[in-house]
């Protein structure tokens, strides 16, 4: 029997469902249908998006008793517009960037260094192509992969140029390719300070590959343009995020869709300045989990939620 855990923020979302109307939801992380399932329990239309063709099945699945008001949806959200307009207004539209406990434990895809697998880190469907992690390691100059370290990872210029030099000197006597191997280089690069620091010396590098080769950062940015685009009138979009990286980019969009000025969200269709003001920031600081919530779902204690609201057009 597959055990699920409590999606975080999910009382203040429900809060966010319309006592007495039906609503279509476009859950665009669906993964195995955390926070869709107590929206259709609630009567509400969903559509699940999902990059994954296996999560989405695994998903669907669970939400089998709803399939007369349960779409699935292979996709990534940063083609939200192509895969839904002009047809499909949402009331709202939820996103958590959490990567799923399926990737990181079952995909056998190379997320987690605690297991030792092939180095792929890519978040599509299997077979779909891409550029891999084993592919950036092995063939990125130093200098290449000291930026990705700092700018993805936000590891100190020293750190991450330490690790990119282990990692081209350990390829030059034989390919790296499993996270096992990556991650005794990391090890290898910290020395000394491996007892000094709180989280494992792998985490960050690990979290930079992984967001560099599914385009992360780019990805969100065009997901949040397409989906403001795809709110109805009254419509409200919330995003969970788990790291600084990702809540910055939420919160400049936000802002800058909620202002009266010219929006810089080049993924965005130009937006008059007198249609700016038809948004309004749901919380004008993130939301943080409350204790109960980190204690039922401890992988949720960094997450931050913002929302926005699409008033009358």
């Amino acid at each position: 029997m597959l055990i699920y855990h409590k999606p975080v923020f999910l009382n203040f979302i429900l809060e966010h469902l319309k006592n007495g109307e039906k609503q279509t939801i476009l859950d665009a992380t669906l993964g195995e249908g955390g926070h869709s399932l107590p929206c259709l329990e609630r009567g509400h239309r969903v559509y699940g998006l999902e990059r994954d063709q296996e999560i989405l099945a695994r998903g669907a699945l669970r939400l089998k008793a709803f399939e007369e008001r349960f779409t699935g949806v292979l996709g990534n959200f940063a083609d939200l517009g192509k895969l839904f307009a002009p047809k499909i207004k949402f009331d709202l539209i939820i996103m958590d960037l959490g990567i799923s406990k399926f990737h990181y434990f079952a995909s056998k895809r190379g997320f987690s260094f605690l297991q030792d697998e092939f180095l792929d880190m890519r978040l599509d469907s299997p077979g779909k192509g891409g550029l891999t992690a084993y592919e950036v390691i092995n063939s990125y100059q130093e200098r290449e992969l000291a930026n990705i370290f700092i700018n993805y990872g936000e590891e100190p210029f020293f750190l991450a140029k330490r690790c990119a030099r282990n990692i081209v000197q350990g390829r030059a006597i034989k390919p790296i390719k499993t996270t096992g191997e990556l991650r005794e280089l990391i090890k290898k690069s910290y020395l000394s300070k491996v007892k000094k620091i709180k989280i494992n010396p792998a985490t960050k590098i690990f979290q930079a590959l992984r967001i560099y080769v599914n385009d992360e950062l780019n990805v969100l940015e065009k997901g949040i343009g397409a989906a403001l685009e795809q709110l109805a009138a009254g419509g409200v979009l919330l995003i969970i995020s788990y790291h600084s990286l990702e809540d910055r980019i939420v919160k400049r969009l936000f802002k800058e869709s909620s202002e009266k000025k010219e929006n810089h969200n080049k993924y965005r269709p130009p937006v008059k300045k007198s249609a700016l003001s038809a948004f309004r920031l749901v919380n004008q600081k993130a939301i943080t989990p409350t204790a109960e919530e980190i204690k039922l779902n401890p992988a949720a204690r960094s997450a931050k939620l913002r929302g926005i609201v699409k008033g009358a057009s």
